[in-house]
C-alpha cells in the first residue's frame, strides 16, 4: 500500500506505523552500514582521494541529524498521533507546533546526503576505487531514494492530515 491515494485514506496510526517500520528502520540500518563503509574508505584512501574527508564529515553530520530527528518523531510526534487516534481528547498541538522543524530537518538531511553523493564523484567511483567503493555509493543512492519517498509521506500526506485534525 504505497500509493498516495491509499495512504491518504488509512488511519494516521497505520501511516506512522508504515513510516516507522519501513523507512525509519531502513534508514537507521543503512546509516550505520554506510557510516562503517565510508569510514573504512576514508581511512584507506583519503591521501589519494581527499574528497573522502569532506564526504565523511558531511555524512556524519547528516547521520547525527537524521538519528535525532527520527527519535523526536518516534517518541513525540508518532506517539501523540497514536494517542489522539485512540482518544480524541489527546491534543496534537505539541506535534503540530513542530511540523516546521520536521520539514526543515527533512530538507537538511536530503541536502546533506545529496552533497555527500556530489562530493563522491556524483555517485560514479573513479577507476582505481570502482570495485571497492561502488557498492557503498549504491547504498548511498538507495538511501537518498528512500528518504525522498519517506519525506513525501510525511510532508505531503501525514502533516497535512494531522493539521486537518487540528489540536
Amino acid at each position: 500500500m504505497d500509493t498516495e491515494t491509499s495512504w491518504a485514506q488509512v488511519p494516521l496510526s497505520q501511516l506512522v506505523d508504515h513510516i516507522q517500520v519501513k523507512h525509519h528502520t531502513y534508514t537507521v540500518r543503512e546509516l550505520n552500514l554506510i557510516s562503517a563503509l565510508l569510514s573504512e574508505h576514508t581511512r584507506s584512501h583519503w591521501m589519494r582521494h581527499p574528497e573522502f574527508l569532506q564526504a565523511h564529515t558531511l555524512f556524519h553530520q547528516a547521520k547525527t541529524g537524521i538519528e535525532q530527528h527520527l527519535m523526536q518523531e518516534e517518541t513525540a510526534g508518532f506517539m501523540l498521533i497514536r494517542a489522539h487516534e485512540k482518544d480524541g481528547k489527546k491534543s496534537l498541538a505539541p506535534f503540530l507546533n513542530t511540523i516546521g522543524m520536521h520539514e526543515e530537518a527533512h530538507s537538511d538531511a536530503l541536502s546533506l546526503l545529496r552533497k555527500v553523493k556530489e562530493t563522491l564523484w556524483n555517485g560514479k567511483a573513479p577507476e582505481d576505487l570502482d570495485a571497492e567503493v561502488t557498492p557503498t555509493l549504491g547504498r548511498l543512492d538507495a538511501l537518498i531514494t528512500d528518504l525522498v519517498e519517506h519525506i513525501h509521506l510525511e510532508n505531503d500526506i501525514l502533516f497535512p492530515r494531522a493539521k486537518a485534525l487540528g489540536s
